[in-house]
């Protein structure tokens, strides 16, 4: 830190993906098990990735709509809890809701989900998508 100061620690990873970017060319093979190439450029199929595809429509939207019910649940929750008297017993909101007035909250929120999907993305569904659907 004292001759490179504290943005040189950006730079650690730098090995590392030089690396990772070595193995991939290296290891990952560039035809199927059964000897075919991959495709150049495939398609995302749509419907599968939001499993709707061979009658899931109904345990899909069942799942949805539970998961949006429980949030509204939640949300409705954590105001009640936020607007009562609290005593030194009661229990407190896990988080301010007040807070998402901001702007600057509400964005940086926003990036922090959209990062968070990229991040889920890029580490399980692509080497999901790569074994299932290419057969790699």
């Amino acid at each position: 830190m004292d001759w490179f100061g504290w943005r040189a620690t950006f730079f650690v990873v730098v090995p590392f993906c030089l690396a990772s970017l070595y193995m991939a060319r290296k290891f990952i093979p560039s035809s199927m098990s059964d000897g075919t190439a991959l495709p150049t450029k495939p398609t995302l199929d749509w419907r599968g990735l939001l499993s709707l595809h061979k009658g899931h429509l109904v345990p899909t939207l069942v799942l949805l709509g539970s998961a949006a019910l429980a949030l509204l649940v939640f949300v409705k929750w954590q105001r009640r809890l936020g607007h009562a008297h609290r005593g030194p017993h009661q229990q407190a909101p896990l988080m301010n809701l007040a807070l998402f007035k901001h702007r600057q909250f509400v964005m940086g929120s926003l990036v922090s989900f959209i990062y968070g999907t990229a991040l889920f993305g890029s580490t399980y569904l692509v080497p999901l998508y790569l074994q299932i659907g290419l057969g790699v």
